[in-house]
């Protein structure tokens, strides 16, 4: 339906595809969001050789990883920081908490990549071939099955539950997961081959090193480490100011998970000795975890796309920009929603 509207325009199919991956990733895997649209453009190449998929498939998989900022199931950053506070506080974030800043950071996107990206794209990679193994056979289009009708069903009744919240969102997703094999729409096997093992065990491991710099104590030594190079006195602005950096950086030399554990539990810690109110410093630091585009080792999705033929600098060139501008929103954007 994207590539109808499109009329074969590519600016215009970029502005559909980014917006859409942007909301799609707001509820499900942002690595099964791209991988959607890979299987689509992967057949439509063969169709359309004037088609550049470089211009189009890095923003997508941008989108695919802001759009999960949006909600509060939407990456695993997200569920990370959820437990973190639940436990130091006894209350999380709200489903679409993140919602008041993420829709405005796709905004920004939005109009990032189709003023400045779009002419900085066609600079950066000027044509080049795609590498000839992604090049596949085109397949014929199935058209809308039942099942698919039946999961569709499932998949927007699950969103209005997770607004309304009648239950604990762990029994909404793992009912609609049920609810998808008992309705025929999948099989078991199927079911438990599609679940992104390494995204869980990423988290998993996550919250293990959070737990275990609690009962250990490390998180407190972190803390008195920092207390002694910035003192006891420093304003709520700077610390949330030097956090969302931090860890803005630390993302794009390792992946987002990593260096939200590192920093999240240090930084409330502080927060908390000092008096400042944990929320807009989780909130901030969460999404600053996932607004690292400049390499492609911070988020699955930028590697995934890297079969298209980018190169390493490539996503800095591209991505450096978008990088402050977005770290900018969510400075200023985060304590006007959520005070210090």
């Amino acid at each position: 339906m994207i590539l109808s509207i499109s009329g074969g325009n590519e600016r215009k199919l970029l502005f559909l595809c980014v917006l859409t991956a942007a909301v799609v990733s707001a509820f499900l895997s942002n690595v099964a969001t791209l991988s959607m649209f890979m299987a689509v453009f992967q057949n439509r190449q063969q169709k359309e050789k004037s088609l550049d998929l470089r211009n189009i498939m890095l923003p997508v998989a941008i989108a695919c990883i802001l759009g999960g900022s949006v909600t509060l199931v939407g990456s695993a950053p997200q569920m990370t920081t959820q437990n973190i506070l639940t436990e130091m506080t006894g209350k999380g974030f709200r489903f679409f908490d993140y919602a008041f800043v993420g829709l405005i950071l796709i905004i920004i996107l939005l109009v990032y990549v189709m003023t400045v990206g779009y002419p900085l794209g066609k600079r950066i990679w000027g044509g080049r071939e795609i590498p000839e193994e992604w090049k596949r056979e085109e397949t014929e289009e199935k058209t809308v099955s039942r099942h698919q009708l039946r999961m569709l069903f499932i998949f927007v009744i699950t969103v209005i539950l997770f607004f309304l919240e009648p239950v604990p969102l762990a029994v909404i997703g793992a009912g609609a997961a049920v609810s998808c094999i008992i309705f025929g729409c999948t099989d078991q096997r199927k079911a438990f081959q599609a679940v992104q093992w390494s995204s869980v065990t990423r988290l998993a491991g996550c919250l293990g090193i959070v737990q275990a710099l609690k009962v250990s104590g490390g998180a407190d030594l972190l803390s008195d480490a920092i207390f002694s190079i910035i003192g006891t006195e420093i304003n709520a602005w700077p610390l949330f100011i030097c956090s969302i950096v931090l860890t803005q950086v630390f993302s794009e030399f390792m992946t987002n998970g990593t260096a939200l554990v590192i920093i999240l539990p240090v930084v409330l810690n502080i927060c908390n000795t000092m008096g400042y109110s944990l929320y807009p410093f989780a909130m901030g630091i969460t999404l600053a975890s996932s607004i690292a585009f400049s390499t492609p080792l911070s988020n699955t999705p930028l590697n995934m796309v890297g079969v298209y033929g980018y190169r390493f600098r490539d996503y800095f060139r591209y991505g450096l920009g978008l990088d402050i501008i977005l770290a900018v929103a969510n400075a200023l954007l985060v304590p006007l929603f959520f005070p210090f």
